[in-house]
């Protein structure tokens, strides 16, 4: 792709230090990428070694490319840059899909309770095809870019495994050869019931 996974700071800083939203903007162009397209995602600050790492995650009309960020590594209080580190797309193209997605959320809420559904038949087996349906996923709320779901005490108690809730998901791209494509992210853990 012809971008960097690493880039080192020089030893002797030549210019003054940024925040680092704005060392993504300055770096952008070698990264090949929009720097609207990026968010701050997470900001660690390491008391023991005197860092500070912001994560930026790659995001298009709202919807973030799966797996794709950079981290901003920062010299302590002086945020003179140290590094960059990670992985985006350059020259990203988006559809029609994801830009719907974005526009109705309803519309993604009720795709994620079927993706949801599919993720559980997919997880018991074809058996349990016909007693998983997306109406039996019950949205919940929408917490920090993520939908939350629970299943209703009725599908609960015929699945043979106990799902921890709530389920969490949200709209995502997945970066293919051929471009992006819209796709949603399912988080659902589950245990075994009885001894």
């Amino acid at each position: 792709l012809g971008v960097p996974t690493h880039l080192e700071a020089p030893p002797k800083p030549r210019s003054k230090s940024l925040e680092p939203d704005q060392y993504v903007q300055k770096y952008a162009r070698l990264y090949k990428l929009n720097p609207s397209h990026m968010k701050l995602s997470r900001l660690h600050e390491n008391e023991r070694t005197g860092t500070k790492i912001a994560k930026f995650t790659q995001h298009v009309h709202g919807a973030e490319v799966f797996q794709h960020s950079l981290n901003v590594v920062l010299k302590g209080n002086s945020n003179q840059l140290q590094g960059i580190t990670g992985f985006v797309s350059p020259h990203i193209e988006t559809d029609a899909h994801a830009q719907a997605v974005e526009r109705h959320p309803e519309d993604a809420r009720h795709a994620l309770a079927t993706t949801i559904a599919a993720a559980v038949q997919d997880t018991l087996g074809s058996e349990y095809s016909k007693l998983i349906t997306p109406t039996l996923v019950l949205h919940s709320h929408h917490a920090e870019g993520y939908e939350y779901f629970t299943i209703s005490d009725e599908l609960a108690e015929k699945l043979p495994i106990e799902i921890q809730q709530p389920i969490r998901g949200k709209a995502v791209y997945f970066n293919r050869v051929n471009g992006l494509t819209a796709s949603y992210n399912v988080e659902l853990f589950g245990n075994s019931k009885g001894p």
